[in-house]
């Protein structure tokens, strides 16, 4: 079973997906598996998703921890946050590209656009 199914399980069995919404996983990846040599969660989104006048909500669910696989965090983001931000996020083959800081401190900080945007207001 992959991180991505064992995510959506632990998802499904915590909460209920919101309608009108759409749902993306992430491992934890260690500094040594990272482009940018820090704790990050790495969730790329379809412009396409974005762009869906139905889809409301994204939600992100990302591994606590490496090699856990049943504990996970759950943002719960409005697409109309996304739309707002678009200028500030990396943009890579028709996907919102989002790097999200792990590091205490910093957890749910988007560390490859511009902006620096911070997510942590969407943790449920």
């Amino acid at each position: 079973m992959t991180i991505t199914s064992k995510a959506r399980s632990w998802f499904s069995s915590h909460h209920k997906q919101p309608p009108n919404s759409k749902t993306y996983t992430s491992k934890f990846y260690t500094p040594g598996e990272s482009w940018s040599k820090a704790k990050v969660w790495w969730i790329e989104i379809p412009l396409t998703t974005i762009n869906q006048n139905d889809i409301e909500f994204v939600n992100l669910i990302c591994q606590k921890k490496p090699n856990n696989e049943n504990n996970f965090h759950y943002l719960k983001v409005p697409v109309h946050f996304l739309r707002d931000n678009m200028q500030n996020f990396h943009v890579r083959q028709e996907k919102i590209s989002l790097y999200l800081s792990a590091e205490p401190g910093q957890l749910f900080k988007e560390e490859r656009g511009h902006g620096n945007v911070h997510f942590d207001q969407f943790l449920v």
